[in-house]
């Protein structure tokens, strides 16, 4: 709760631009844990090529 009486909810959200190996959301989920937000709130996207 924020010091003014507020609920506060953090949102994460991951992308890759493509679905190869090389390419995860991993260290973008390591980072957004690491900065408070909860696995449950965590989304992710995967962009295809054009």
């Amino acid at each position: 709760m924020s010091s003014w009486g507020i609920f506060v909810m953090l949102v994460g959200y991951m992308r890759v631009s493509s679905t190869d190996d090389r390419q995860s959301v991993d260290l973008q989920r390591d980072a957004l844990t690491a900065a408070g937000v909860d696995r449950r709130h965590l989304y992710s996207a995967t962009r295809r090529g054009r």
